[in-house]
């Protein structure tokens, strides 16, 4: 198994139960999902600074960069919507798990731009090389999400 899938498997065990808790915390508690959706990302905020200064790499958080505003300009107008929608859909759908198996939807458009990106800009993005295996395992994760999501 290599080493980022397992990062990867480790870090959806964490932000599952998130799924669980937004509609929870609504309809027992009266915590709107945009107020669960900004204390998540409070805590995510806290948890990774404390991350970087625990790593001795605190000074990153301070490295300022215009690619550090353009992250945090594009955070801010794609981000803060995109996580209010998908808070709120957590709340109203039949069942949590189809809001994730639709926002992982990410994963599709990720593996559709890569060699777009990796051809036309080299420089910053990796060269990508096509795997059957690879495209199958996208299919399949998005068929099975439609499966669900239609009764």
């Amino acid at each position: 198994m290599d080493y980022w899938f397992s990062k990867a498997f480790v870090g959806m065990l964490l932000i599952s139960p998130l799924m669980l808790v937004t509609g929870v915390a609504e309809r027992n508690f009266g915590i709107r999902s945009e107020v669960t959706a900004l204390l998540w990302m409070q805590g995510v905020s806290v948890g990774l600074i404390a991350c970087l200064v625990q790593q001795g790499r605190g000074h990153e958080i301070l490295a300022v960069s215009p690619m550090w505003f353009a992250i945090l300009l594009y955070a801010t107008i794609a981000g803060g919507p995109g996580n209010v929608l998908a808070f709120q859909a957590l709340v109203i759908a039949p069942n949590p798990g189809l809001v994730s198996s639709i926002l992982n939807g990410t994963a599709l458009v990720a593996f559709i731009l890569a060699p777009a990106l990796a051809l036309l800009s080299p420089t910053l993005f990796p060269p990508w090389q096509f795997s059957w295996r690879e495209a199958f395992g996208v299919v399949l994760m998005f068929a099975g999400a439609g499966l669900i999501a239609t009764k």
